[in-house]
């Protein structure tokens, strides 16, 4: 059963009836780095909210864990991590944590050692005394993520975790999320850093207007066009090329770029060509998610 399922969700606001969401459909499974971009205003703050039971949807279903999201036994295996988490300045960042750890039922030992654990994880242990105006801005993003930690949830959303953070910090919490992915924790992340979703997620969701508009693995949004370096090209080459998937590019002398829609046909044509004796020295993905997702918004939008 998937941790997440979202059945023709519509919400709308407002008096006129503004649709924020509108029959959105989504599975998300457990163990899954699950990423979701699009401009702003596309629906994807609405989607989480809704699945947090902040806010409850005009039509459809939403089930986290198999049960409504508002249930206590669900909101207790969720972590959340909000675009611009605020935290006291006045306190250190270890009280801030003691006050989230109480909230979700932690006390004495055991929240002390959810504690050392967390700030641990973010490498911020040193740090635990300072207060929160003292830190900077990676540092209270660290210190949210910390928070989001805290019980260790099941599932985790996380909206620009990365945001604010150094290149090395940064890697190191790629790697700490690709380690919760290793013990079943299931996490849902909404980022306007393509680079970032590219390199954790293993599917991502294009959103615009509410609405899903490309979905799948990253090998599926970004295998349509590849580039193709042979060591040299000959006409039976292109002929090759032509009965097998049609139109091609040619970049340079040894370099060829072809829109492949079926895969198959790539392997035929591949099969074909070490007939012929030709060397393919490398096959590499010529589409970015940034390529796709400025196809599936169009070049005038943000991902946000």
């Amino acid at each position: 059963m998937p941790v997440i399922e979202v059945k023709n969700l519509t919400k709308q606001y407002g008096r006129n009836g503004v649709t924020a969401l509108d029959g959105l459909d989504l599975d998300i499974n457990e163990g899954e780095i699950f990423g979701v971009i699009g401009p702003n205003g596309a629906g994807k703050t609405t989607l989480v909210k809704i699945l947090l039971a902040l806010i409850r949807p005009t039509h459809g279903d939403a089930k986290v864990f198999g049960q409504s999201p508002g249930k206590p036994s669900t909101r207790e295996k969720i972590g959340f991590l909000p675009e611009d988490a605020k935290f006291p300045s006045f306190l250190t960042g270890e009280k801030v944590l003691r006050y989230y750890g109480g909230l979700a039922g932690y006390h004495g030992r055991n929240l002390r050692t959810e504690i050392d654990r967390t700030l641990s994880m973010l490498e911020l242990d040193s740090w635990r005394k300072h207060k929160v105006k003292n830190y900077s801005r990676g540092m209270q993003q660290k210190l949210g993520i910390c928070q989001a930690l805290l019980g260790e949830p099941r599932l985790l959303f996380l909206d620009e975790p990365t945001s604010g953070i150094d290149p090395v910090s940064r890697r190191k919490i790629r790697d700490m999320i690709a380690g919760l992915k290793e013990r079943g924790i299931t996490v849902m992340i909404n980022s306007h850093n393509l680079t970032e979703i590219e390199k954790l997620c293993d599917r991502v969701a294009i959103v615009k207007e509410g609405k899903i508009v490309r979905l799948g693995t990253m090998s599926q949004l970004t295998s349509l066009k590849h580039r193709i370096r042979f060591n040299q090209i000959t006409e039976k080459l292109e002929e090759v090329l032509t009965d097998c998937i049609g139109t091609f590019i040619i970049e340079d002398k040894n370099c060829i770029t072809i829109d492949v829609e079926n895969q198959d046909a790539l392997n035929e044509a591949i099969d074909k060509i070490r007939e012929l004796k030709i060397n393919i020295l490398e096959i590499s993905p010529r589409q970015t998610l940034e390529d796709i997702y400025i196809q599936a918004v169009g070049d005038n939008e943000v991902a946000q």
